[in-house]
């Protein structure tokens, strides 16, 4: 299926920038929340995934991160 398929169905846009710039001219910011929100909150997730999994470093990887 082609994305013109769910235009049809959802007038859903697979772009952020494709949904951002044509909303901002129009001056309809209604959904554009999602595209907003959606990549800050995935970010916290995995940061707390990542911090879940590993939460604390040794030594060595400071130095790693130093550049020693």
């Amino acid at each position: 299926m082609g994305s013109s398929s769910f235009r049809s169905i959802s007038w859903a846009s697979m772009n952020p920038a494709r949904s951002v710039g044509p909303a901002n001219v129009a001056g309809e910011f209604n959904d554009l929340r999602v595209f907003v929100a959606g990549p800050v909150v995935g970010a916290l997730a995995a940061l707390a995934i990542t911090v879940g999994l590993k939460p604390h470093r040794n030594r060595d990887e400071f130095e790693a991160a130093r550049g020693r």
